[in-house]
Order: C-alpha cells, then sequence, then structure tokens
C-alpha cells in the first residue's frame, strides 16, 4: 500500500488541512506522523495516491496552511518506507 503524508508544524494546521480535502473530496484522515520523519507536531494528514497531485493544489490554493514536508510511505509486509518528496 502506498500513500502521502502532509507533516505539518502545528495540530490546527493538521486538522484545518484535513478538512478542507474532506470537503473537496479527498479520503484524507489526520494521522500520528511516523518518527522517521522527525518533523513537525505530531499529526500529518495522509491522502491517497491517487488524490496526492489534487491535494498540493487545494492546500496551496487555501493560503492559510504550513506543511513541512510531503512524505511517499509505502508499506509491504516486510515494512515500511518513507521518501521525502
Amino acid at each position: 500500500m502506498e500513500y502521502f503524508i502532509f507533516v505539518t508544524p502545528s495540530r490546527t494546521d493538521a486538522i484545518g488541512i484535513n478538512a478542507k480535502l474532506k470537503e473537496q473530496g479527498v479520503k484524507s484522515n489526520v494521522i500520528s506522523t511516523p518518527k522517521e520523519a522527525g518533523l513537525g507536531c505530531g499529526l500529518s494528514v495522509k491522502v491517497p495516491t491517487q488524490d496526492y497531485f489534487f491535494a498540493i493544489r487545494v492546500i496551496n490554493l487555501a493560503k492559510k496552511y504550513s506543511v513541512q514536508g510531503v512524505y511517499k510511505i509505502s508499506e509491504t509486509p516486510f515494512g515500511k518506507t518513507i521518501k521525502r518528496m
């Protein structure tokens, strides 16, 4: 399974981004930031791979929220890999 996370500097940003994405029909969720990311407030927004580019556009157009980093997460039976975008 692959998905993207948007790491935010504050819980307010994570919750706000998630709400904005849901308004636009994206199946996003607020999750705990993986420790491997080493950034943020501890919360991130998880977005399905197919919605990645649309999510970036929604966040940029909102001009209200901050993102510290974007990561692609790949989960396999052998573990998880995290790649900074």
